[in-house]
């Protein structure tokens, strides 16, 4: 079950969405060439925390939601990258 508002990307070249959620801002977006969506987790600042592939939106976007809310033991690198 999908959480978040969604919401088009203005000036997109291709079909694509956003939201924020739990800190995270989250994206997914039409990949025409290969028949599939991409979905991103970022923090705030751009830094990709998370990606993958799905084969329709509905499924992009449940993918995004379920890494966004997800708990992840920190590991030193994520540590690092977050604050560094």
């Amino acid at each position: 079950m999908r959480i978040a508002s969604w919401h088009p990307e203005p000036g997109a070249s291709v079909a694509a969405f956003a939201t924020h959620l739990h800190g995270r801002d989250l994206v997914v977006k039409a990949e025409p060439a290969h028949h599939d969506w991409h979905w991103r987790v970022a923090t705030p600042h751009g830094e990709v925390l998370a990606s993958g592939e799905a084969p329709d939106m509905t499924a992009a976007e449940q993918a995004a939601e379920d890494e966004a809310t997800a708990v992840h033991p920190p590991t030193a690198e994520l540590l690092e990258r977050l604050l560094g």
